[in-house]
């Protein structure tokens, strides 16, 4: 399947969708919830999480407790940094697609 064809799917909500010998959003975003899992056990209080575009577009709303429908509204770019807050029971977004420290 090629990539276009994947995103065309995964528009129109069929999020079971993946390429050859790789994941779809929902098989992405169940091992995801394991790994938010892992770091709320954790006691550091900061944690710097890098990903590729697409984790992170899947990362948020799960993380977020959301549709994974809404994964393409989470603008993606080179470097660019989310800065999410956990406040003992959710997350928020408090720094949105900032691209400040490349300037």
């Amino acid at each position: 399947m090629q990539y276009r064809d994947l995103l065309y799917q995964w528009q129109n909500g069929n999020l079971d969708a993946k390429p050859e010998n790789g994941e779809s959003p929902n098989e992405v975003s169940a091992r995801q919830k394991k790994f938010i899992d892992y770091i709320l056990s954790k006691p550091e209080e900061k944690i710097l999480i890098a990903m590729h575009g697409r984790a992170l577009r899947i990362f948020l709303p799960t993380m977020l407790q959301q549709d994974l429908k809404m994964m393409d509204e989470y603008p993606h770019h080179n470097l660019t940094l989310y800065k999410v807050i956990f406040n003992s029971t959710n997350f928020s977004i408090d720094l949105f697609n900032n691209m400040d420290h490349l300037h």
